[in-house]
Protein backbone atom coordinates (compact mmCIF):
# COMPACT_ATOMS: atom_id res chain seq x y z
CA UNK A 1 0.00 0.00 0.00
CA UNK A 2 1.37 3.42 -0.90
CA UNK A 3 1.32 6.20 1.63
CA UNK A 4 0.00 9.01 -0.59
CA UNK A 5 -2.84 9.64 1.87
CA UNK A 6 -0.30 10.69 4.52
CA UNK A 7 1.90 12.90 2.33
CA UNK A 8 0.38 16.32 1.58
CA UNK A 9 3.22 17.01 -0.91
CA UNK A 10 1.68 14.46 -3.30
CA UNK A 11 -1.68 16.26 -3.22
CA UNK A 12 -3.49 12.95 -3.94
CA UNK A 13 -6.37 10.97 -2.47
CA UNK A 14 -6.09 7.21 -1.97
CA UNK A 15 -9.07 4.88 -1.52
CA UNK A 16 -9.00 3.01 1.80
CA UNK A 17 -11.06 0.09 3.15
CA UNK A 18 -14.80 0.71 2.85
CA UNK A 19 -16.79 1.27 6.03
CA UNK A 20 -18.23 -2.20 6.88
CA UNK A 21 -21.43 -1.04 8.58
CA UNK A 22 -24.67 0.10 7.02
CA UNK A 23 -24.40 3.29 4.97
CA UNK A 24 -25.29 6.16 7.24
CA UNK A 25 -25.91 9.85 7.65
CA UNK A 26 -25.68 12.36 10.50
CA UNK A 27 -23.47 10.39 12.88
CA UNK A 28 -20.55 11.82 14.82
CA UNK A 29 -16.83 11.22 14.32
CA UNK A 30 -13.64 11.80 16.29
CA UNK A 31 -10.02 10.65 16.45
CA UNK A 32 -8.04 9.42 19.46
CA UNK A 33 -4.57 7.89 19.83
CA UNK A 34 -4.03 7.62 16.08
CA UNK A 35 -7.35 5.94 15.30
CA UNK A 36 -10.60 7.21 13.80
CA UNK A 37 -14.11 6.57 15.14
CA UNK A 38 -17.64 6.67 13.74
CA UNK A 39 -20.50 6.73 16.24
CA UNK A 40 -24.24 6.32 15.71
CA UNK A 41 -26.19 8.19 13.01
CA UNK A 42 -29.08 6.97 10.86
CA UNK A 43 -28.97 4.22 8.23
CA UNK A 44 -29.11 4.20 4.45
CA UNK A 45 -32.89 4.58 4.59
CA UNK A 46 -32.55 7.77 6.70
CA UNK A 47 -34.18 5.97 9.63
CA UNK A 48 -32.83 5.08 13.06
CA UNK A 49 -30.36 2.18 13.33
CA UNK A 50 -31.45 -0.51 15.80
CA UNK A 51 -28.43 0.37 17.95
CA UNK A 52 -26.07 3.33 18.24
CA UNK A 53 -23.25 1.53 16.41
CA UNK A 54 -19.64 2.42 17.27
CA UNK A 55 -16.78 1.68 14.81
CA UNK A 56 -12.98 2.05 15.07
CA UNK A 57 -10.65 2.56 12.10
CA UNK A 58 -6.92 1.69 12.34
CA UNK A 59 -4.91 3.36 9.54
CA UNK A 60 -1.79 1.17 9.93
CA UNK A 61 -3.77 -1.92 8.94
CA UNK A 62 -6.49 -0.11 6.93
CA UNK A 63 -9.09 -2.01 8.94
CA UNK A 64 -12.34 -1.49 10.84
CA UNK A 65 -13.54 -3.02 14.12
CA UNK A 66 -16.96 -2.72 15.74
CA UNK A 67 -16.98 -1.58 19.39
CA UNK A 68 -19.83 -1.75 21.96
CA UNK A 69 -22.86 0.23 20.78
CA UNK A 70 -24.08 3.42 22.42
CA UNK A 71 -27.23 2.30 24.32
CA UNK A 72 -30.54 2.76 22.57
CA UNK A 73 -31.28 3.34 18.92
CA UNK A 74 -28.98 5.10 16.50
CA UNK A 75 -29.16 8.89 16.78
CA UNK A 76 -29.55 11.59 14.19
CA UNK A 77 -26.79 14.24 14.55
CA UNK A 78 -25.36 13.56 18.03
CA UNK A 79 -22.38 15.50 19.35
CA UNK A 80 -19.21 14.22 20.97
CA UNK A 81 -15.99 15.42 22.56
CA UNK A 82 -12.89 13.69 23.94
CA UNK A 83 -11.14 14.37 27.25
CA UNK A 84 -8.10 12.21 27.98
CA UNK A 85 -9.00 8.64 27.02
CA UNK A 86 -12.75 9.14 27.34
CA UNK A 87 -15.23 10.06 24.62
CA UNK A 88 -18.43 11.78 25.70
CA UNK A 89 -21.49 11.56 23.44
CA UNK A 90 -24.65 13.59 23.81
CA UNK A 91 -27.71 14.94 22.10
CA UNK A 92 -29.13 14.12 18.74
CA UNK A 93 -32.59 12.75 17.99
CA UNK A 94 -33.41 9.23 19.22
CA UNK A 95 -36.22 6.78 18.59
CA UNK A 96 -38.12 6.06 21.82
CA UNK A 97 -39.73 2.74 22.78
CA UNK A 98 -43.12 4.36 22.09
CA UNK A 99 -42.15 4.76 18.42
CA UNK A 100 -41.91 8.55 18.60
CA UNK A 101 -38.64 10.48 18.32
CA UNK A 102 -37.21 13.01 20.74
CA UNK A 103 -34.32 15.45 20.85
CA UNK A 104 -32.06 14.17 23.62
CA UNK A 105 -29.84 15.91 26.19
CA UNK A 106 -28.34 12.90 28.00
CA UNK A 107 -24.55 12.51 28.27
CA UNK A 108 -22.74 9.15 27.93
CA UNK A 109 -19.07 8.31 28.50
CA UNK A 110 -16.92 5.52 27.03
CA UNK A 111 -13.40 5.10 28.41
CA UNK A 112 -10.71 3.67 26.16
CA UNK A 113 -7.72 1.67 27.38
CA UNK A 114 -4.90 4.01 28.34
CA UNK A 115 -1.18 3.48 27.81
CA UNK A 116 -0.81 1.77 31.19
CA UNK A 117 -3.21 -0.95 30.05
CA UNK A 118 -5.95 -0.17 32.55
CA UNK A 119 -9.55 0.36 31.60
CA UNK A 120 -12.74 1.45 33.24
CA UNK A 121 -14.71 -1.56 34.50
CA UNK A 122 -16.85 -3.00 31.71
CA UNK A 123 -20.40 -4.21 32.18
CA UNK A 124 -20.57 -8.00 32.58
CA UNK A 125 -23.58 -9.93 31.35
CA UNK A 126 -26.45 -10.27 33.82
CA UNK A 127 -29.14 -12.97 33.73
CA UNK A 128 -32.66 -11.64 34.25
CA UNK A 129 -35.93 -13.59 34.43
CA UNK A 130 -38.64 -13.85 33.42
CA UNK A 131 -37.92 -12.14 30.14
CA UNK A 132 -40.34 -10.81 28.87
CA UNK A 133 -41.57 -9.65 32.27
CA UNK A 134 -44.92 -8.24 33.37
CA UNK A 135 -44.62 -7.68 37.12
CA UNK A 136 -41.39 -8.58 38.97
CA UNK A 137 -37.93 -8.87 37.37
CA UNK A 138 -35.43 -11.18 39.11
CA UNK A 139 -31.66 -11.43 38.68
CA UNK A 140 -28.68 -13.15 40.26
CA UNK A 141 -25.54 -11.29 41.37
CA UNK A 142 -22.78 -12.21 43.85
CA UNK A 143 -23.85 -11.57 47.43
CA UNK A 144 -21.87 -9.42 49.82
CA UNK A 145 -21.83 -6.30 47.64
CA UNK A 146 -24.11 -3.31 47.83
CA UNK A 147 -25.56 -2.47 44.41
CA UNK A 148 -27.21 0.56 42.91
CA UNK A 149 -29.32 0.16 39.80
CA UNK A 150 -30.27 2.14 36.72
CA UNK A 151 -33.03 1.33 34.25
CA UNK A 152 -32.59 2.81 30.78
CA UNK A 153 -35.28 3.03 28.12
CA UNK A 154 -34.73 2.05 24.48
CA UNK A 155 -33.26 5.47 23.70
CA UNK A 156 -30.63 5.03 26.43
CA UNK A 157 -32.22 7.57 28.76
CA UNK A 158 -32.03 6.75 32.48
CA UNK A 159 -35.61 6.53 33.72
CA UNK A 160 -35.12 5.04 37.19
CA UNK A 161 -32.30 4.70 39.75
CA UNK A 162 -32.06 3.36 43.27
CA UNK A 163 -30.54 0.87 45.68
CA UNK A 164 -30.93 -2.87 45.18
CA UNK A 165 -32.74 -4.27 48.24
CA UNK A 166 -32.80 -7.93 47.10
CA UNK A 167 -32.39 -9.86 43.86
CA UNK A 168 -35.60 -8.67 42.25
CA UNK A 169 -37.52 -5.48 41.56
CA UNK A 170 -41.01 -4.43 40.55
CA UNK A 171 -41.32 -3.23 36.96
CA UNK A 172 -45.10 -3.49 36.51
CA UNK A 173 -45.42 0.30 36.15
CA UNK A 174 -43.08 0.50 33.13
CA UNK A 175 -44.62 0.95 29.69
CA UNK A 176 -44.37 -1.92 27.23
CA UNK A 177 -40.98 -1.86 25.52
CA UNK A 178 -37.29 -2.74 25.63
CA UNK A 179 -35.18 -1.65 28.63
CA UNK A 180 -31.65 -2.05 30.00
CA UNK A 181 -30.95 -2.86 33.65
CA UNK A 182 -27.53 -1.88 35.01
CA UNK A 183 -26.32 -3.00 38.47
CA UNK A 184 -23.25 -1.23 39.85
CA UNK A 185 -21.14 -1.89 42.95
CA UNK A 186 -17.69 -0.71 43.99
CA UNK A 187 -16.23 -3.88 42.42
CA UNK A 188 -18.53 -4.93 39.58
CA UNK A 189 -20.90 -3.68 36.91
CA UNK A 190 -23.60 -5.86 35.34
CA UNK A 191 -26.01 -5.18 32.50
CA UNK A 192 -28.94 -6.94 30.80
CA UNK A 193 -31.74 -6.05 28.42
CA UNK A 194 -35.29 -7.03 29.18
CA UNK A 195 -38.66 -6.69 27.51
CA UNK A 196 -41.57 -5.31 29.52
CA UNK A 197 -44.72 -6.98 28.20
Amino acid sequence: MTQDHTDPQNNLWERMADFPGEQRVAGTQFSLNGKGYVLSGEGADHYYLDEGEFWEYTPETDSWKQLPSWPGSGRWAPGCFVIGNTVYATGGTALLSSGSSENMKDLWAYEFQDVSGTTAPAFDALSVFPNPVTHRLSFSVPEGNSYTYRILDASGQVIRTGEVANQSMLVHDLSTGLYTLQLISSDNQYQARFLKA
